[in-house]
């Protein structure tokens, strides 16, 4: 009986792992999220983070949890990490805006929705900010005739930007 040659065992790179499972837990946390399942969700989302701490996504989606459960505090400190993560995330600023809007803090939620357009000034999606809070968004370039067509194609869409 002959014995087959010893081959080596491939033994994956460990930053590879830890990418690997932190998207597997990330889509984790996000269908618990979609099916309300916040505290599974927001577990899942915290031990993302614990792998990956620079992984913006989950930050992001983690505030709109926290904010859905009036933990607003603990949401905007979730956005501003993102972005010191990823400072060119609109989607973010676009939520952040939102939660700064929700707080009263009307300023401060201008300057993240139009931070958001800066950086995508053709999403649709993100004008969901910015149609909601028309009365103060009253410069160039917001007021104009691009901006007016993206405020009646997103007319109702007043979700958070859940990022998958």
């Amino acid at each position: 009986m002959s014995r087959l040659p010893k081959m080596p065992i491939p033994i994956k790179n460990k930053s590879r792992q830890k990418q690997e499972s932190s998207s597997a837990l990330f889509q984790s946390a996000l269908s618990a999220h979609l099916a309300g399942h916040l505290d599974e969700a927001e577990r899942a989302y915290r031990r993302t983070l614990e792998i990956k701490p620079d992984y913006a996504a989950p930050l992001n989606n983690l505030g709109i949890l926290l904010k859905d459960s009036k933990r607003l505090p603990e949401a905007e400190a979730a956005y501003r990490r993102a972005l010191e993560i990823k400072p060119d995330y609109a989607e973010v600023h676009n939520n952040l805006g939102n939660l700064l809007k929700d707080s009263k803090r009307l300023p401060e939620a201008e300057a993240a929705y139009r931070r958001a357009l800066e950086i995508k000034p053709n999403a649709v999606h993100l004008t969901t900010g910015v149609q909601s809070n028309f009365r103060f968004i009253s410069s160039p370039p917001f007021f104009d005739g691009n901006f007016l067509t993206r405020l009646l194609t997103t007319r109702g869409l007043l979700r958070p930007l859940l990022l998958v």
